[in-house]
């Protein structure tokens, strides 16, 4: 790998924009942009607003989503909602060289299997990410709060590489406090405290921003059993989170800047939501292990509802 490597970003939207822009100054970086590729082309790049990091302009090399690149990346940033339907592996594809790094920073459990099976060879780092971001407009990126990362090798048996610790030092080195953790699956479970009960609720109690959601006992309360729940499924999966790890998750969340979750972001937009990825996947999984689950079994029932074909 060069002293500049290439990046190559799939799915820009507010997160992968955001950290991919905070490497500009150590890599070479191409989009591969989708919905606002015309905006941004005719503007030579994206809009960062961001009250903690400063406004700035990245100027990527921007490439229409779905053609083939000329070069071969040495990391592929993986940021696409996961969605019903989206061949991801495949939608990759083209992109993905012998030493090309797959970095998946998505939401959900089980996003790494897929590349996995599809590109056995190729070196997949995964990642858990606390970032609050949105697209105000076509072609800007709005940095509300946090932003740091863990990050660590799937599966977790496979050594720590050059190329990942490339990677935390590049970012550390860019104000995004990261870390290298053994077991990613841990930290990917601790998100998902956070994403499987405020981001449906988000949802379900109509417009609630982070704020909100924590603004009454009964919605607190609802967001903590939900999260004391998650613990329970994740340690029938041998990932242990104490209940300590509820609190702080709760506590992390009151001083965080007022902010809208992703899935609401979606649902305003009328895109398609990551129900399966962030609820649904938790829920199969307390069935298959016999834990029982009802609250977010309800949660999971009513975002079905929701998000049903017309």
């Amino acid at each position: 790998m060069t002293d500049r490597p290439k990046i190559l970003l799939i799915g820009p939207g507010a997160l992968g924009l955001f950290y991919t822009s905070r490497l500009a100054d150590k890599a070479e970086i191409a989009v591969a942009a989708r919905s606002d590729y015309e905006t941004a082309k005719a503007r030579g790049g994206y809009q960062l607003r961001s009250k903690q990091l400063g406004d700035f302009f990245f100027r990527p090399r921007i490439l229409k989503a779905g053609v083939k690149p000329d070069f071969e990346p040495d990391y592929l940033f993986v940021c696409l909602k996961v969605t019903d339907g989206l061949d991801q592996p495949a939608l990759c594809a083209d992109a993905v060289g012998k030493n090309t790094t797959i970095v998946i920073i998505q939401n959900g459990l089980g996003n790494e299997e897929p590349f996995r099976a599809a590109f056995p060879e190729n070196e997949i780092i995964s990642t858990a990410a606390y970032l609050g971001a949105s697209r105000p407009e076509p072609g800007t990126v709005l940095h509300t709060d946090g932003g740091k990362l863990f990050f660590g090798e799937y599966p977790a048996s496979v050594p720590q590489t050059e190329k990942l610790q490339w990677l935390a030092d590049a970012f550390n080195a860019a104000n995004i406090p990261t870390k290298i953790v053994s077991n990613v699956q841990e930290e990917r479970w601790r998100k998902l405290l956070w994403n499987a009960s405020f981001n449906p609720v988000s949802v379900l109690g109509g417009d609630a921003d982070s704020a909100v959601m924590l603004s009454t006992d009964n919605a607190e309360n609802l967001i903590r059993r939900l999260m004391l729940e998650l613990c329970a499924i994740a340690e029938s999966e041998g990932i242990h989170l104490p209940e300590q790890a509820v609190t702080d998750m709760i506590e992390y969340t009151r001083a965080f800047a007022a902010y809208k979750p992703s899935m609401l972001q979606d649902f305003n937009a009328k895109r398609p939501l990551e129900v399966e990825s962030i609820v649904g996947s938790p829920v199969k999984i307390a069935r298959k292990n016999g834990v029982p689950a009802p609250m977010l079994e309800t949660v999971y029932a009513l975002m079905k509802l929701i998000t049903r074909k017309k």
